[in-house]
């Protein structure tokens, strides 16, 4: 009897660990996601001399910049040599293995981004994020997908003045109702 006990709460505690271990683990992929979110979007916004954000790089509806997909827009820009494919990859979405623009297709991409966003107004607007969160126009409800790279656990948002955040479902909602813009997503 007393093995048994002794077993039995070694497999408890082997338990908890493991779990905290995963939780952990998700945490940090979660965090590592939103360092890589800031990067991408402060490569496609900064300039470097004046230390200034600048929308001229990004997608609009009308013109050259007009693209169907996020994959087709960031596929110009690793064809430019701005970024490298690996910028899109994410947990369970991975890199093309190769920075051939070609290579480079949707199930590779972990990112949406907003067409046409103004260059004046709220830096608190949605500029980039993670591709499990539903949505293809910013005045619709969004929802956390099963979708990698987080499911409905998280979803990464970079907001236009470049902050990075981790949100849930719920927050989620609040936070793009709370938009008050019809801007079109491009998603991968």
């Amino acid at each position: 009897m007393k093995k048994a006990c002794i077993v039995l709460i070694i497999v408890l505690i082997a338990t908890s660990a493991v779990l905290f271990l995963r939780d952990h683990m998700k945490g940090a992929q979660i965090s590592s996601v939103i360092l890589n979110a800031r990067n991408l979007y402060y490569t496609l916004t900064l300039d470097p001399p004046s230390n200034i954000l600048t929308y001229e790089l990004l997608p609009r509806s009308d013109g050259t910049k007009s693209y169907e997909t996020s994959t087709d827009y960031f596929r110009t820009l690793i064809e430019s040599g701005k970024v490298n494919s690996s910028f899109f990859a994410a947990p369970g979405i991975h890199s093309p293995g190769s920075d051939d623009p070609e290579a480079f297709q949707s199930t590779n991409n972990a990112w949406c981004i907003v067409e046409d966003l103004p260059t004046s107004g709220d830096v608190n607007s949605p500029a980039i994020f993670t591709r499990n969160i539903q949505i293809e126009s910013l005045n619709q409800l969004a929802r956390l997908t099963d979708n990698p790279p987080f499911g409905q656990r998280a979803g990464i948002i970079v907001t236009k003045g470049g902050v990075a955040l981790s949100l849930d479902e719920e927050t989620i909602n609040q936070y793009f109702a709370g938009q008050k813009m019809t801007n079109r997503v491009l998603r991968p």
